[in-house]
This record gives C-alpha cells, sequence and structure tokens, in this order.
C-alpha cells in the first residue's frame, strides 16, 4: 500500500485544486507540483523496470515522433546502450515468459 502525500502537499491540493483534477483514491508515490497559475501537477513515478511498461512509453512515443521503420527496434536499441546487453535480455527473456 503506497503511503499518502505529505501534510503539505494534501494542504497545497485542496487549495489549489477544487474540481480541476480528479486524484486516486489509492494515493501512489508521485511528485506533485504547483505552478505559478495554481495548476497542479501531478506526475505518476515511472514503472518498475523489467515490467514492460517503461517499453511501451518508449515505443508510443517513438511512433507518434514518426521516422522509425520499426520503433521496437529503436527502443531495444536504447535500452541496450542504458543497461547493457546481458540485462537486456534477462529482461526480454521475462517478457516473453509473461506473455506466454
Amino acid at each position: 500500500m503506497a503511503k499518502r502525500p505529505s501534510r503539505r502537499v494534501r494542504k497545497s491540493l485542496t487549495k489549489y485544486v477544487r474540481d480541476q483534477i480528479k486524484l486516486p483514491a489509492n494515493w501512489t508515490p508521485a511528485q506533485v507540483r504547483v505552478d505559478k497559475q495554481g495548476n497542479v501537477k501531478v506526475k505518476l513515478n515511472p514503472a518498475k523496470l523489467g515490467s514492460g511498461g517503461r517499453f511501451a512509453k518508449c515505443v508510443k512515443s517513438v511512433e507518434a515522433r514518426g521516422g522509425a521503420y520499426d520503433p521496437n527496434a529503436v527502443c531495444a536499441v536504447a535500452g541496450m546502450r542504458k543497461y547493457g546487453k546481458k540485462r537486456m535480455q534477462k529482461m526480454a527473456q521475462k517478457g516473453r515468459r509473461r506473455t506466454r
């Protein structure tokens, strides 16, 4: 169970949010920022490594940008640069096991 945000964050949310955004019933770890106009921005932490959520997000952004023949390959190369060949292979292996 994720813990609730600090009292300061909750106070700023009630002060600025009102009905702007719908916050989740169960709080998740998030970064909450209030900009100069008084808009509240909630940025959720990225998915856990190895879950496939980060890879899917990368593929979606590459597709939206356009110009790539194979967005999956672009993200795989980026992941190999970041994590190394051995670690990427382990994560891919876990992903293949999960889809069976």
